[in-house]
């Protein structure tokens, strides 16, 4: 399972998707969800709150424009080799509409080319 957040371009992407994307692993952290043994640089971060968007962008979610979103995918792919992948869209602190717009861009721009070898 993978959450992503595509926009028009990496800029737009963080603004309408970075806060909730790090909300989502900030709840992560509450809930001790991370492996310290594989992750260590978790360890260092104290609160919540320490953590915002470029904690997890791009690093933890393919985010930007559909070829930096798709590149983000292929990337996570190719080093897991994962049988299937579950694609989730990061929410926006604007709503249902930058939430539909963002799975329709997904699944026009870069689900399609994801699938090609």
């Amino acid at each position: 399972m993978r959450q992503f957040a595509v926009a028009e371009d990496a800029a737009r992407a963080a603004a309408l998707y970075g806060e909730m994307a790090a909300n989502v692993w900030r709840y992560y952290w509450r809930n001790g969800s991370f492996n310290l043994l594989l992750e260590p640089a978790w360890r260092r971060v104290k609160s919540p709150e320490a953590i915002d968007a470029s904690t997890v962008l791009p690093r933890r979610v393919p985010f930007g424009g559909p070829q930096e979103c798709l590149e983000g995918f292929r990337q996570w792919i190719d080093t897991l080799r994962p049988d299937y992948v579950i694609a989730v869209p990061t929410p926006s602190t604007l709503g249902q509409a930058a939430l539909e717009a963002q799975v329709r861009l997904f699944g026009e721009a870069v689900l399609p080319r994801l699938a090609e070898p």
